[in-house]
């Protein structure tokens, strides 16, 4: 049989115990620390368990996973660790003994689990913490992984003091970098104010700063990557599946030049702004373990000519409500024929266009070591703030 060890930290179930009292170690340490159960009110009901493990490398990793696997999808949990580096033992009987042995642990801790991050009832939940009326938490809330929501990186690096002096201060020169950067402090606000997702495209010539308004943006979420924003060049569903991974948050987009056709970017447009995944039927979403939550999210994207002028252009008339669904913002605004209008601009960022571009260069630089501090310290604060709802409520009556 296989035995619940004690060692260190570890309660593992690789000890195997022979004939004789014997103790033999059959595979690294592995053990299930809590049980969790889905969002009330989800299309599915699930129950989840959470497993830590150490990696070939030794490294402590977790993994939550449907109950269901330590059941009756066996096969499927032993591919889903292995492939996050778990070294299983090379037979399968052991492989087997180790699942059972999981299977019937009775932890004491429970959690909430969702594959989606954003508001969940007094909560507002990103990857590796959550932030409630009581303060930042570790522990209640956790996300899973689910292969239809495109997850946001909502990375961490860097100091909100850093972020304030660096990027922060960069934005004060730039009317569109501040609008970009303020829509970030927005997007959690939709849901609450009941507002429909909505957003804004910088159009404007190359070397303009239009990116550097997107990149300085996702900088406060945590959401840039070594390979810059995402395009609009994908799938309506790949599409979805960001929005879902970005909810109650900002979606960082950048070129529609990508687009093979003007007319998706307004059939895009419309799908974004309806705040859900195109309607299916009850069992394919049950069958294929489909998020069915809804989104409230401001994407913010690039390009050189106006988002809607092509269209307008070729005589199909006005685009009318998409128009006020992804605002197009000119972002050519300054004497130089790019982002900076400040007063101080020639002062801070430079007199002459190679001076402008190496402060975009380098400050674009700097959002991606730089990110995730200042939102996270926002969503403490409006947490914390039981008449921040009642707050938004009032002064949107008067704008």
């Amino acid at each position: 049989m296989v035995a619940q060890v004690t060692s260190g930290f570890w309660t593992t179930a690789s000890i195997i115990v022979e004939k004789g009292g014997a103790k033999k170690r059959i595979a690294d340490p592995i053990q299930v620390t809590a049980f969790g159960t889905s969002e009330l009110g989800a299309a599915r009901q699930q129950a989840y368990t959470v497993v830590r493990f150490l990696d070939r490398e030794g490294k402590r990793k977790k993994e939550i996973v449907p109950s269901s696997m330590l059941v009756s999808q066996p096969g499927e949990l032993v591919t889903l660790l292995a492939d996050r580096g778990y070294l299983w033992p090379p037979t399968q009987a052991l492989r087997n003994k180790i699942i059972r042995d999981l299977s019937v642990v009775r932890p004491g801790r429970r959690i909430r689990v969702t594959p989606v991050p954003g508001w969940h009832d007094k909560s507002y939940v990103l990857p590796g913490q959550s932030y409630t009326p009581e303060g930042p938490d570790r522990k209640h809330f956790q996300l899973c992984h689910n292969q239809t929501v495109r997850l946001g990186e909502f990375r961490r690096s860097g100091t909100l003091k850093e972020w304030k002096e660096y990027i922060g201060k960069a934005c004060i020169h730039s009317t569109r970098a501040r609008l970009a950067v303020a829509s970030v402090f927005a997007a959690p606000n939709l849901r609450p104010l009941n507002i429909n997702s909505f957003g804004f495209n910088f159009s404007g010539v190359t070397s303009s700063g239009k990116t550097f308004c997107v990149r300085s943006a996702a900088s406060a979420s945590g959401l840039n990557s070594n390979e810059g924003p995402a395009t609009w060049d994908a799938s309506l569903a790949g599409l979805e599946q960001r929005a879902l991974g970005h909810r109650d948050s900002m979606v960082p987009l950048d070129d529609t030049s990508s687009l093979s056709q003007p007319e998706l970017a307004k059939l895009v447009t419309f799908r974004l702004a309806g705040n859900r995944p195109k309607a299916k039927a009850g069992q394919y979403v049950f069958a294929n373990n489909l998020v069915d939550f809804d989104w409230r999210v401001i994407p913010l994207s690039t390009s050189e000519e106006p988002i809607w002028q092509q269209m307008i252009k070729s005589g199909r008339g006005r685009v009318r409500g998409e128009e006020l669904r992804m605002i197009n913002v000119r972002a050519c605004v300054s004497d130089k024929d790019d982002i900076f209008d400040g007063q101080n601009a020639d002062a801070s960022v430079g007199s002459t266009l190679e001076e402008r571009l190496k402060f975009v260069e380098r400050h674009e630089k700097l959002t991606q070591d730089l990110q995730g501090e200042a939102v996270r310290a926002y969503l403490a604060r409006r947490c914390a703030d039981n008449r921040a709802e009642a707050t938004l409520k009032n002064r949107e009556l008067y704008t």
